[in-house]
C-alpha cells in the first residue's frame, strides 16, 4: 500500500495536498463552515488567507473574475479553466481584542478576536488538518508582531508571501518587498526570531533569477520556498468597446490582476526546479495545480507540497478527492511506496539550455510515419513557410502523404508540434561527422 504522507517543513501531512489562500473557505473566520467538508475530500491542510493588526491602513473586499475563453486549441481550453483574481474574498481578517472595539468601517465585517482564531484552528485540528496562516507584513516590525500573534492563536506555519501582485499600484506591501532578495532576507529574519513556527516564502513570478531569492529566503531562515504566486495580468480587451475584458459588472475600468490556473503550470514547474537546485530547504509547488498528474510533476522536480487554488473554484473542494485517488493508483502502478520515491527525480534531467547544447545536443532530422499520416498538409505550410521548406505531400498507396527531404530538414521540431497525429512524426539523430559532411557539401 503506498504511503502519501510528507514531511514539510517538519509538519506531518497525510498528503500532499494544501488548499491554499483565495477564497472564503480560506478565511480563519469561515473555517467552521468548510473543515469538515475539507477534511472529507482528502486535504491534508490550509493555508488560510492573511491577518493583519488594526492599525493597518487599507483593505478592500473584491472579487473573483472569470475569464471563459471560447477556443479549440489546448492553449484555448486551458485559458477557460483560469481564472483571474482581484482578490476573491476579504483582502484581510483584523485581529481585534473584542467585537466592541471601535474600528473604520470598512474593518468592520472582517474582524475575528484572538479567541475566534483559536477555537476555529482547533477545530479545524480536531479533523487532523494542519493550519498555515498566509502573513502578508509591511516590513519587519509589523511581520513581529503578527508572527507572534500566528503562534499564539495555534497555528502550524506561517506562509509569507512578499509577492501578491494585487498592491503594486500602492507603491509598497508585498509586492515591494518581493522583487527584493535584502527584504524578503530581513523580514523572514525577522519573522524566525520572533516565532518559533516554520516559515514558507512564496516567491513572485515577476524575478529575473528565482534561484537569487530562493537563497535570500533561505538566509533568513526559510524552512521552505514555494512557487509561483500568480501573474500580474490585462486578459484582453473588448475591441467593440475599447473596455477590458475583466471589469466590475457596474461597468467602469478594470484592472490588472493575477493569472492563475493551467496556462501558468508551465512557468511554476520552471520555478520550482531553479528553486530545488539553489536551496535545499522544502519547497511547495504553486500554479496551475489542477490534477493528479500535474501534482506529480511538481514533486518530480522537487516539491515536498503543492498549493491548489484555481482548481477548487471550479471544481469544487472534491478535487482534492480526486486528486488523492489518482495519486494513490499512479503511486501503485509504478511501485512507488511512498512520494520520496520519485521525489525530486526529474531535477537533474532538466539542464540549462547552454549546457544541454554542449553535452547532449545532436543534429536529427525528422521521420514521418506514412501508414498513420492523414495527409492533412499541417506540416507542410508549417515548414514551407517557417523553416526548411523540406516536407511535401506526396501519393502513398492512393492518398496524400506528407514526406521529408532528410538532405533539407533544419531538425527544428514545428512540423512534431503542428502535427494531429501523436508519434506520427518522430526524429533520427544524425552522427556529428555525417552532419559536418553534409554542411561542407552543402
Amino acid at each position: 500500500m503506498s504511503d502519501l504522507s510528507v514531511n514539510f517543513m517538519g509538519l506531518k501531512l497525510k498528503n500532499p495536498l494544501l488548499l491554499a489562500p483565495g477564497m472564503y473557505n480560506t478565511a480563519v473566520g469561515f473555517l467552521p463552515k468548510f473543515v469538515d467538508r475539507i477534511a472529507e475530500t482528502g486535504w491534508a491542510g490550509v493555508v488560510t488567507k492573511p491577518l493583519q493588526t488594526l492599525d493597518f491602513g487599507w483593505g478592500w473586499y473584491s472579487y473573483p473574475q472569470l475569464f471563459s475563453a471560447e477556443g479549440t486549441t489546448p492553449t484555448e481550453k486551458k485559458m477557460r479553466e483560469a481564472m483571474f483574481l482581484v482578490n476573491g474574498g476579504p483582502g484581510f481578517e483584523f485581529i481585534a481584542d473584542n467585537k466592541k472595539k471601535e474600528v473604520k468601517s470598512w474593518q468592520r465585517g472582517n474582524l475575528i478576536t484572538k479567541e475566534e482564531i483559536k477555537r476555529n484552528i482547533k477545530q479545524a485540528h480536531d479533523r487532523g488538518l494542519t493550519i498555515i496562516g498566509c502573513l502578508e507584513p509591511t516590513g519587519p516590525d509589523n511581520a513581529a508582531e503578527l508572527a507572534a500573534t500566528y503562534e499564539e492563536c495555534g497555528f502550524d506555519g506561517i506562509d509569507f508571501n512578499p509577492s501578491c501582485p494585487m498592491i503594486s499600484d500602492f507603491g509598497g506591501g508585498t509586492w515591494a518587498i518581493g522583487i527584493h532578495p535584502e527584504k524578503v532576507e530581513e523580514i523572514t529574519r525577522s519573522i524566525k526570531s520572533h516565532c518559533q513556527l516554520p516559515v514558507i516564502v512564496k516567491l513572485s513570478p515577476h524575478l529575473s533569477d528565482f534561484g537569487v531569492m530562493a537563497r535570500a529566503a533561505a538566509r533568513g531562515g526559510a524552512d521552505a520556498v514555494s512557487g509561483i504566486n500568480t501573474y500580474l495580468s490585462i486578459i484582453g480587451i473588448d475591441v467593440e468597446t475599447g473596455y477590458p475584458l475583466s471589469r466590475p459588472a457596474s461597468g467602469g475600468p478594470g484592472v490588472p490582476m493575477g493569472l492563475s490556473g493551467p496556462p501558468i503550470l508551465p512557468m511554476g514547474l520552471e520555478c520550482v526546479w531553479e528553486i530545488s537546485r539553489s536551496v535545499s530547504c522544502d519547497i511547495c509547488g504553486i500554479g496551475g495545480v489542477y490534477d493528479w498528474k500535474s501534482t506529480v510533476q511538481y514533486i518530480m522536480l522537487g516539491a515536498t507540497a503543492v498549493q491548489i487554488c484555481t482548481s477548487v473554484m471550479f471544481n469544487g473542494l472534491g478535487v482534492g478527492t480526486e486528486i488523492v485517488k489518482g495519486l494513490t493508483e499512479f503511486m501503485e502502478g509504478k511501485g512507488y511506496r511512498s512520494i520520496e520515491d520519485f521525489k525530486g527525480i526529474a531535477v537533474s534531467r532538466v539542464m540549462p539550455f547552454g549546457k544541454q547544447l554542449m553535452i547532449s545536443s545532436r543534429p536529427s532530422v525528422s521521420q514521418i510515419d506514412k501508414n498513420q499520416c492523414v495527409g492533412c498538409g499541417r506540416c507542410v505550410t508549417a515548414c514551407g513557410d517557417n523553416a526548411g521548406q523540406c516536407i511535401e505531400l506526396v501519393d502513398y498507396k492512393g492518398n496524400k502523404r506528407a514526406e521529408v527531404a532528410e538532405k533539407d530538414c533544419t531538425g527544428c521540431g514545428l512540423c512534431a508540434c503542428v502535427c494531429p497525429v501523436p508519434q506520427c512524426i518522430t526524429f533520427k539523430t544524425i552522427p556529428l561527422a555525417e552532419f559536418r559532411m553534409a554542411n561542407e557539401r552543402a
